[in-house]
């Protein structure tokens, strides 16, 4: 791999995290960009990194192991220069935050290797869209099943509260509570499905009974967005008290041995958030497939639903689409912020 390309993924997710809220992380990868081009203690670390460093979020992983040095007290002296202490480069900030760098530049190459895992609750607000759209369509309990889905957490999204614009929905007693900013009409929900199943799957699933694991799937969300961090905790508690399986597979493996036919009664989903430029040609294809062949089954009463959030490109916007089976048309309901942090709302068939 060459510097030059680390280097600028260094700096390419700096920008993408001012732009997506986190100026802190901006500026933390910025240092780092101009460390690693300086043949600094970042480029001691980074310089053989095997994977392509954006597909493999190189950047990400990196910001994710000094925040885990962090929380877990390996470094506690990085909390007084992480927010909400955080006050912007002063000229020393950096170095002190270097000095912590090189102070535990093995801890930080051991956890840069592992796979980088996330689970933004977030997203649940503009899926919500999709599910309560196949609710309302065909009036049957829901079977749901998420690719990608870390450890999980998203497929309590019926356990969430929402205000979507002037809307709201979802459980008046829960600590997970969804507000993004909202632009377009207000969204009918008026609908209450009952989810008789649930179930994920993951290459590298997460279990949040482990405090290691939880941990460590905190330390990839950015530290200035504490809102991000008690969405995260408190869907963690959801967890505990009701746990679900993820089970580790590859996407198109697993789909394809528990989704082999509609099932009468209920309406089938399957769904995933920003995942999807991560699976192998060769899985994309393969989920597509099944997706078609299992739906030209289906029936208004044993209907198949495809709910995605995902980005027509790895630099584009997030959309919520949907595509409905018997029928085989897809709408696309939303544009969405990669967090589910914004959502502008203007349903319109494709």
């Amino acid at each position: 791999m060459t510097t030059h390309k680390i280097a600028e993924a260094l700096s390419h997710q700096a920008k993408a995290s001012d732009m997506l809220g986190s100026p802190f992380t901006s500026v933390l990868l910025n240092k780092a960009a101009e460390n690693f081009s300086a043949q600094g203690i970042v480029h001691n670390i980074l310089h053989d990194w095997p994977d392509e460093p954006v597909a493999s979020a190189l950047a990400l992983r990196f910001a994710g192991a000094l925040n885990w040095l962090r929380l877990t007290d390996r470094a506690p002296e990085l909390t007084p220069l992480y927010p909400p202490h955080w006050q912007g480069d002063d000229g020393v900030w950096w170095r002190e935050i270097e000095t912590v760098v090189q102070e535990h530049a093995e801890d930080i190459r051991a956890f840069i290797r592992k796979p980088i895992q996330t689970n933004e609750i977030g997203r649940s607000a503009p899926l919500l869209l999709g599910f309560l759209d196949v609710a309302k369509r065909f009036g049957l309990v829901l079977r749901m099943f998420e690719l990608g889905a870390s450890g999980g957490l998203n497929l309590y999204w019926d356990r969430f509260r929402y205000e979507m614009g002037n809307a709201t929905w979802g459980d008046t007693q829960t600590q997970v509570l969804l507000s993004p900013k909202w632009k377009g009409a207000d969204p009918v929900l008026d609908v209450t499905p009952t989810v008789i199943s649930r179930a994920g799957c993951d290459i590298s699933p997460v279990d949040y009974a482990d405090d290691r694991q939880a941990r460590r799937t905190l330390a990839f969300i950015w530290p200035d967005q504490p809102e991000r961090v008690a969405r995260f905790t408190s869907a963690v508690g959801l967890f505990r008290n009701d746990p679900v399986t993820i089970e580790k597979a590859d996407a198109a493996d697993w789909l394809e041995r528990v989704v082999t036919a509609p099932v009468e009664g209920a309406a089938t989903i399957v769904y995933h958030s920003v995942v999807w430029q991560y699976f192998s040609e060769h899985t994309q294809v393969r989920i597509s497939r099944l997706m078609e062949d299992v739906g030209a089954r289906a029936t208004e009463r044993s209907p198949l639903a495809w709910v995605r959030l995902e980005p027509e490109d790895p630099k584009a916007i997030p959309d919520v689409r949907v595509t409905l089976w018997p029928s085989g048309e897809t709408q696309r309901l939303a544009w969405a912020h990669p967090h589910g942090t914004s959502i502008e709302y203007g349903p319109v068939s494709l």
